[in-house]
């Protein structure tokens, strides 16, 4: 959490509304100068764990501070600005219960804002997941992501762009990892939400290439795909460039 007064204590909610319950919710603050704290406090009161840093440290510290605290067999990450699908714990714990060999899981999220109905998740939606996959996209947010706790993967603490990136590649070097095909997280805010897009758009990549430089140190036959990587890279970053000249022009809407 880092001055999320305007949408924390919706985050919170949404994992105390489960149809199973969670064991604990901890909140780790990264030195916010509003008044989140004294929401979440007056709100929640013991009901939450809160650790304060008095200084930012960014998102991967947060992370794991977090993760450090927790006690329960598996871990949930969740951002201060997103929320959970009411079932999310219930479908999640259904298949890492099916089977014990799954250390990581994740669902897929949506932006746009739901309704909430009930879900009844078959079997068929569980896939494992590729690194070829997570070379191609990176289709997973922590706020999505459920770990098993002794886990040795933490974030990267030095990274603030695309430290996520890095993180999901790092334990699918480690992890028997599968995806729940469901969108059972609501993201409020895109990856390009706010000021300096060009030059945030710019730190992203860079810490993505930097992800993909990493991948030799987990196996190192996977240097030999760093050059295809960083030229996809590159090619995605001028892509997305060039869809915001288009949509800049007189007559074309978002």
């Amino acid at each position: 959490m880092y001055n999320a007064a305007q949408t924390v204590l919706s985050t919170i909610a949404s994992c105390w509304d489960q149809s199973y319950p969670v064991k604990e919710v901890i909140i780790v603050d990264d030195a916010s100068t509003d008044d989140s704290v004294a929401k979440v406090t007056a709100a929640y009161g013991d009901r939450v764990k809160i650790m304060r840093f008095p200084a930012n440290r960014g998102p991967s510290a947060a992370r794991n501070a977090g993760w450090a605290m927790a006690t329960g067999d598996f871990v949930a990450f969740l951002d201060a600005d997103d929320t959970w699908h009411a079932d999310r714990i219930a479908i999640m714990k259904h298949f890492l219960e099916k089977d014990p060999a799954i250390d990581f899981i994740w669902n897929r999220y949506t932006h746009k804002p739901y309704a909430y109905t009930a879900i009844d998740a078959g079997d068929e939606v569980l896939k494992r997941t590729s690194l070829l996959e997570l070379c191609i996209t990176n289709p997973i947010a922590p706020s999505a992501a459920v770990i098993r706790r002794t886990v040795q993967a933490p974030f990267d603490e030095q990274m603030r762009y695309s430290e996520d990136y890095k993180w999901v590649l790092k334990c699918k070097a480690v992890c028997n990892m599968y995806e729940v095909h469901l969108l059972l997280t609501y993201r409020s805010r895109p990856m390009m939400a706010s000021g300096g897009q060009s030059q945030r758009l710019w730190k992203m990549r860079r810490g993505e290439i930097k992800s993909y430089a990493s991948l030799g140190k987990l196996n190192p036959f996977l240097y030999l795909l760093f050059p295809f990587l960083l030229l996809w890279s590159i090619f995605k970053h001028f892509r997305i460039l060039t869809k915001r000249r288009q949509l800049k022009k007189p007559g074309i809407t978002a």
